[in-house]
């Protein structure tokens, strides 16, 4: 298999993987919530400081991936979004560790937003 094979089956597996798991977090968000007693009103709060947090540093992350790199970018975001998640599975009620698991899970997003695609063109581009 040649290299830029090699890249675009890279970039499926990421792809693939990564939209499996989010389907099963926004499939069942709503039920973990509820199950460890939030209100709709903290899931409501939950999903909008999410949403904001996504408009607001969507662009930045574009300007961070092109500064640092995007296989660093895309290895941060995958962490960020791990500890927002973390954070958000020892909820426990605690609107602090609410409002810091949206604020991680949706920054690790808009940083993996864009990088998978510019990685993989990149890397094409370099191996042409």
């Amino acid at each position: 298999m040649n290299r830029i094979q090699r890249i675009k089956n890279t970039y499926y597996a990421f792809n693939i993987l990564y939209n499996m798991g989010i389907m099963v977090f926004g499939g069942t968000l709503y039920l973990y919530m509820k199950s460890i007693h939030d209100s709709y009103a903290d899931i409501n709060l939950f999903l909008s400081i999410f949403w904001i947090v996504g408009f607001i540093t969507e662009i930045p992350s574009s300007v961070i991936a092109d500064t640092f790199g995007r296989k660093k970018t895309l290895i941060s975001s995958c962490v960020i979004r791990s500890i927002g998640l973390f954070l958000l599975f020892f909820d426990w009620g605690n609107m602090v560790f609410l409002i810091l698991s949206a604020i991680f899970t949706l920054l690790g997003e808009s940083l993996r937003s864009g990088t998978v695609d510019s990685w993989m063109i990149d890397s094409i581009r370099e191996e042409e």
